[in-house]
């Protein structure tokens, strides 16, 4: 997963400089080659971009960078004869309970008078843009309550998804995931320019990983039984083609295609 979304961060480099193409060589060989020595380089490098973009980046960056770090730093720490699956557990739980203090904190530090104020919030417009696109358009007095409520909504929301992916019952943390993935595909179909898709797949990708084995034991579920392969695969066509069409209707600033298509499809 973090070697699927790595290579579409590097898709939207202004230009592809020496640099940028040694991190795309680094990330596709541990794709390639998932060995702790590998996997643990391209991380590496992949830190030092982020570093070197401090402190003028977006906040996911930073998650991002602590989340990823956590998990160069047990790479670096255990045996290069560690299990991979053993690694792989320990790094899910890191990234969970990290992931539930970014969320609880991203909630926590809406508190304030200026996110609660309906009137220069944010949230309002997220949400109200939002609507039509899922075929809602609402009447002026149901816009104002939706107006009025989406400040403590995305507040609860996100405090939800901090304290279930923090509780001791697998169900709840897996309850937490699905709320958080339900988030971030309301923010990846938010039309432009309140968009914001690259976060989206940032944190769907690190998600995913807090629920390993679980993704791993679905895998081999697929890869056994031929027919949900085949259904699978053809979902994933057809999911392919509708946000191909989504991707052109709001590629109005002559972007690369691929970019759009890749960030709507994995979203």
């Amino acid at each position: 997963l973090w070697c699927l979304h790595e290579p579409l961060k590097l898709l939207h480099e202004p230009t592809w400089s020496p640099w940028v193409l040694t991190c795309g060589v680094a990330v596709a060989a541990a794709a390639v080659a998932p060995r702790q020595p590998l996997v643990a380089l391209a991380l590496t490098l992949r830190l030092c971009d982020t570093a070197m973009l401090m402190p003028f980046c977006w906040d996911s960056f930073y998650w991002c960078f602590q989340i990823d770090g956590g998990l160069l730093l047990l790479l670096l720490l255990c045996a290069a004869s560690a299990d991979r699956d053993a690694v792989a557990r320990s790094w899910a739980e890191i990234c969970r309970l990290q992931l539930s203090l970014f969320y609880a904190s991203a909630a926590w530090w809406k508190l304030n008078t200026s996110f609660l104020d309906p009137r220069t919030s944010c949230a309002p417009m997220f949400f109200l843009t939002l609507l039509p696109t899922l075929g809602y358009t609402p009447s002026p007095a149901v816009a104002l309550g939706v107006r009025n409520l989406a400040p403590a909504a995305t507040i609860g929301g996100e405090a939800c998804i901090g304290l279930l992916l923090a509780a001791a019952s697998n169900r709840l943390r897996r309850l937490g995931v699905c709320l958080a993935l339900l988030l971030h595909l309301g923010i990846s179909l938010t039309p432009s320019p309140n968009n914001a898709t690259p976060f989206s797949l940032a944190m769907a990708a690190r998600l995913l990983v807090t629920q390993a084995p679980a993704l791993t034991a679905l895998l081999r579920h697929a890869a056994e039984r031929r027919r949900t392969a085949l259904l699978a695969a053809a979902a994933a066509a057809a999911a392919t083609g509708i946000q191909c069409a989504r991707a052109l209707s709001f590629d109005s600033r002559g972007g690369r295609l691929g970019q759009g298509v890749a960030d709507w499809w994995v979203a």
